[in-house]
């Protein structure tokens, strides 16, 4: 009986049949590691936390963190706000209280006040009429996230307080750089970034 394919031909002795079976056992172990293990790798874009992490910087985040306990002070987090992904640092939890001193109304020159500097910062500036201070209490399961460069981040400051479900987890290693600004995702890497 002739057959179309030669069985002969599909042993594991053949050195393209091994290769095959080598890409696929990766395959199948990238795919397992991806969903199961409790550290993703991904890569920031933009320049919102630097000099922490720097554009096109790979990082590795831990998943599992804040699965039974809230972000402490300072933690470079990883959450979903208003479908898009962000990286940034933890500013304030629950319960605490900032001022924003807000210019004409611009978001982008929105500064956040120390609650301890407050009267010294009314003392040496004086408020315009297009000028005010916002305060802003944290709610409960929330927290205040900013940008490290802050004049060029896009945090709490313009869309408020996140909640502590928006967590993807926690920013635990940052790695390599990057080398163009063109990298899109490759090997499983998801391309999480501190956006504008």
């Amino acid at each position: 009986m002739n057959y179309p394919i030669n069985i002969l031909r599909l042993s594991p002795n053949n050195p393209l049949v091994r290769r095959w079976y080598i890409f696929l056992l990766l395959l199948v172990t990238t795919i397992l590691l991806r969903k199961f293990s409790p550290y993703w790798v991904g890569i920031t874009i933009g320049e919102s936390m630097t000099p922490e992490l720097k554009p096109n910087q790979i990082f590795v985040m831990d998943r599992t963190c804040y699965r039974d306990r809230l972000p402490a002070r300072n933690d470079v987090v990883v959450f979903r706000c208003k479908g898009d992904v962000y990286v940034k640092r933890v500013l304030a939890l629950p319960g605490d209280a900032l001022w924003i001193h807000c210019y004409n109304g611009d978001p982008a020159c929105r500064q956040v006040i120390d609650l301890n500097m407050l009267d010294k910062y009314r003392r040496y500036i004086k408020l315009g009429s297009e000028e005010k201070l916002q305060h802003i209490v944290v709610p409960k399961d929330s927290l205040f996230v900013v940008g490290d460069s802050i004049s060029m981040s896009k945090d709490s400051r313009h869309f408020g307080p996140i909640s502590a479900r928006q967590l993807i987890g926690k920013v635990c290693y940052p790695a390599i750089s990057l080398p163009s600004k063109d990298v899109g995702t490759f090997y499983g890497c998801v391309r999480y970034g501190a956006s504008k």
